[in-house]
C-alpha cells in the first residue's frame, strides 16, 4: 500500500497518557511502541528522545499534586505537540455510567481502526451526541458483521465468571495501551474473543478502559430512535 493510500487527508498522529509526579507516565513503554509502530506504517519521522525530550519539559511544571491527561501529536513532518489538562475521574449521578451502542458501523478493514489518530471524526461525533442527548459516558461501535469492536474512547471489556473478554483486533480496533498490558500479563484473565451485542446482556460485567480512566464499570442502555 501506498503513502497516499494510507492518507486520506491531513491527520497526526496520537497518545493520550496519564502522568503524575509520583507515578510518571502510566505504561508508558506501551505508549512509545505504538507511536513507533504507527509512524512507520505512514511514514511520519519519529525521534523517539525528541518525543521523550518534549514530553518531559511539558510536565516539569506541572503542580506536583495532582492527576495529568496529557496528550501528544505528531505531525506529517515530525513535528511534536504537547498539551495537558487535570484529570479527574467524574460520575453523573447515581448507579454506574451508561454505554449504548452506536447504529453506525464500523468496516473491519479500514486501516485508520488500527492506529491512534486525528482522523476519528466518526468517533467524536457519536461520542459527543450520545454524551450531550443522553448522558452516555460511552458509545460503543459494532462492525459490518455485527461483531462489538470498541468504544470511541475506550476499549470494551466483557466479564464472564472469572475471564474478561475483549474483541480481537481484527474486528476492527485500536489495540489500546492498556488492553495490551493486561493481555500480556502472565496468567491474566483477559482473553480476546468474538463479541455481540447479546453478549453485553447475559455479561456479569461490563468495562471499559484506557491508560487515562484504568478499567471502570458500566451499564449498557439500549436507545430508539
Amino acid at each position: 500500500m501506498s503513502a497516499s493510500e494510507r492518507e486520506p487527508g491531513t491527520f497526526e498522529l496520537l497518545e493520550t497518557m496519564l502522568w503524575s509526579a509520583e507515578t510518571g507516565f502510566w505504561i508508558f513503554d506501551y505508549h512509545l511502541e505504538r507511536l513507533q509502530r504507527s509512524a512507520r506504517y505512514f511514514g511520519y519521522p519519529c525521534d523517539i528522545n525528541r518525543v521523550r525530550d518534549a514530553l518531559d519539559t511539558h510536565v516539569k511544571p506541572l503542580v506536583p499534586m495532582q492527576k495529568w491527561r496529557i496528550r501528544l501529536t505528531l505531525a506529517r513532518d515530525g513535528a511534536i505537540a504537547v498539551t495537558s489538562s487535570k484529570f479527574t475521574m467524574t460520575q453523573a449521578g447515581p448507579g454506574l455510567p451508561t454505554v449504548t451502542i452506536s447504529e453506525k458501523r464500523t468496516n473491519s478493514a479500514d486501516i485508520f481502526l488500527q492506529h491512534k489518530t486525528t482522523n476519528r471524526r466518526l468517533y467524536d461525533t457519536e461520542f459527543s451526541r450520545m454524551q450531550n442527548d443522553y448522558g452516555c459516558a460511552e458509545v460503543l461501535f459494532c462492525n459490518e458483521r455485527g461483531e462489538l469492536t470498541e468504544g470511541s474512547r475506550t476499549n470494551l471489556f466483557v466479564q464472564f465468571g472469572d475471564v474478561r473478554h475483549t474483541p480481537p483486533r481484527s474486528c476492527g480496533l485500536l489495540d489500546g495501551t492498556l488492553r495490551r498490558s493486561l493481555l500480556s500479563q502472565p496468567h491474566n484473565r483477559v482473553k480476546e474473543a468474538i463479541l455481540t451485542p447479546h453478549d453485553l446482556k447475559r455479561a456479569d460485567e461490563i468495562l471499559i478502559g484506557n491508560s487515562v480512566i484504568g478499567l471502570r464499570e458500566v451499564c449498557l442502555v439500549e436507545i430508539t430512535n
